[in-house]
């Protein structure tokens, strides 16, 4: 089996002569490869959440980053994605918020940096 992974405006990984894995020198990774992995095994609404929540660079609930997102997607469809990257490790929770009388909102910041 032959598999290529290429980042916009990089060259394919080739693979290794011997037809086993990939020729990786000096065990770096290439340019842009952690980017395209993670594009390719998140789905896009994780990685909007993701990038809205290093641009806010505070924590935010699932009902804010409706709003920062604005891309008319539905809560209860953010408030699952941001419960998925919560169970990844991408997200960590960071408190809580009671805007309305018996209502309660998660807060979440990255998890990593």
């Amino acid at each position: 089996m032959h598999c290529e992974v290429s980042s916009p405006g990089s060259e394919p990984l080739k693979p290794h002569p011997s037809g086993q894995g990939r020729e990786v020198t000096g065990g770096e990774v290439p340019d842009g490869f952690w980017a395209t992995l993670a594009a390719r095994l998140l789905h896009s609404c994780q990685v909007q959440i993701i990038e809205a929540m290093r641009w806010v660079d505070q924590p935010l609930s699932a009902s804010d980053l409706v709003q920062v997102l604005g891309t008319g997607q539905r809560l209860s469809t953010i408030a699952y994605h941001v419960r998925r990257l919560d169970s990844l490790g991408a997200l960590t929770p960071a408190g809580k918020r009671h805007p309305l009388r018996g209502s309660e909102e998660k807060l979440y910041r990255l998890g990593f940096r």
